[in-house]
């Protein structure tokens, strides 16, 4: 039966229109819960999938170092613990604003006598990645921007890109199984590299005569 080994066709994108930095903004001034503003905050300072954010755990965090592994996701359907996307865990670089917003938090709960568990939880345990999607869209809705939580990716995703890290590194911070799945997504937002291209190859190459008659 040809149907049992043919390949279903590639998901055909749309159109990505990532939120801008400062619909951020938008999104973390509009959100009052803790909870919901730490999620939001936690998705744009990784551009971690949904999943992979419910699944941050305290141990995960090494804020001396501000660096966080990303090493599981919480299931969308079963809610059960389950390794990253693409099956391998990844330790990666956050900014000093997050770095600051997790510090924060990991005191006032020390404070508050229940450090530990999850991160993106209102009690240590982890919370659905659905309910963090609710959260993002009722934020979004509350400051008028349009965008989801998934959006944050890729404003992350997009923001790299601009500010020309190389798309390998881009690709191993989303947890993407190689470059190439990158750039079929983002290819939009890769800068033309023909001016770049054409300037190296003018540095190596002689000088050549010029002539005004036919030979």
């Amino acid at each position: 039966n040809p149907a049992l080994t043919a390949r279903p066709p590639s998901a055909v994108l749309g159109r990505i229109v990532p939120p801008s930095p400062d619909d951020v903004a938008a999104l973390v001034a509009a959100t009052t819960d803790r909870v919901h503003r730490l999620a939001i905050i936690v998705g744009a300072g990784t551009g971690a999938r949904v999943g992979e954010v419910a699944a941050l755990r305290w141990t995960d965090i090494d804020l001396t170092a501000a660096e966080v592994l990303i090493d599981g996701a919480i299931d969308k359907i079963t809610h059960a613990r389950k390794p990253p996307k693409s099956g391998r865990s990844r330790r990666i670089s956050i900014p000093d604003q997050l770095v600051t917003v997790l510090a924060a938090e990991a005191d006032a709960r020390e404070r508050e006598g229940w450090a530990g568990g999850y991160v993106v939880s209102p009690d240590g345990r982890p919370v659905r990645p659905a309910t963090i999607t609710r959260w993002a869209r009722q934020a979004a809705a509350r400051a008028g921007v349009d965008t989801t939580f998934h959006g944050l990716r890729h404003m992350v995703a997009t923001q790299m890109i601009a500010a020309g890290v190389p798309v390998t590194t881009v690709a191993g911070h989303l947890g993407h199984a190689d470059a190439t799945v990158t750039l079929r997504i983002y290819a939009d937002f890769v800068p033309s590299t023909s001016r770049l291209a054409s300037a190296a190859l003018g540095s190596v190459l002689p000088e050549f005569p010029t002539t005004t008659h036919r030979i």
